[in-house]
């Protein structure tokens, strides 16, 4: 029979279906002290003034669905830290 049974279905999901699809996790954030971060908990890359990260890359992990509400999420925040930092003290 070519009937797709819900075992088929949910076997080739698993086995064809990842986060392969959309490329992050690339440029760790982490604390100063981190050796590994690239960027601080802010967004901020470390050791430069006025680079800022905002895209999945510094994402620890990605989640199983689409990454542009979370992305779009991380951006809003990052943003106003952006903006908060150019303002005059």
């Amino acid at each position: 029979s070519n009937e797709l049974t819900t075992d088929d279905m949910q076997g080739w999901l698993l086995n064809n279906v990842g986060s392969y699809s959309h490329i992050g996790c690339s440029s760790k954030m982490g604390a100063l002290s981190n050796e590994d971060a690239v960027v601080d908990t802010a967004g901020k890359v470390i050791g430069y003034s006025h680079v800022w990260v905002c895209d999945a890359s510094i994402f620890p992990d990605l989640p199983s669905g689409n990454t542009h509400l979370p992305v779009v999420m991380m951006a809003e925040r990052i943003s106003q830290r952006i903006s908060e930092s150019l303002l005059p003290n």
